[in-house]
């Protein structure tokens, strides 16, 4: 009879420490989708945007650039540059002649 007591015993003792791991790793696994939540921003809905230069309506009515509505609305911040088609279609042939240096 001893033995089956020792043998409950141990077997409550592994079970015990499964439980407490198994609650850490919910637990942290619940921060971490925590954390996650916390850093997602989502624009929903419709967005009134000019046909032409792209510019959005917002909830005042006024026009403002795509980059200052999503800056505003979001955690997102713009750099700009330049495609390869708008840098030539804006410089032409100087554009090849930039390409040029910047390999050199």
């Amino acid at each position: 009879m001893k033995r089956q007591v020792d043998r409950l015993d141990l077997v409550r003792a592994k079970l015990k420490a499964n439980e407490d791991t198994l609650e850490g790793r919910v637990q942290s696994r619940t921060s971490e989708l925590e954390k996650a939540m916390g850093d997602i921003k989502t624009l929903k809905g419709i967005i009134t945007i000019c046909a032409n230069c792209k510019n959005i309506r917002n909830g005042n009515g006024h026009w403002e650039t795509v980059e200052s509505y999503i800056e505003r609305h979001t955690e997102v911040q713009f750099s700009h540059g330049l495609c390869q088609e708008c840098h030539y279609a804006l410089y032409g042939e100087k554009y090849s002649r930039f390409k040029t240096a910047q390999a050199d």
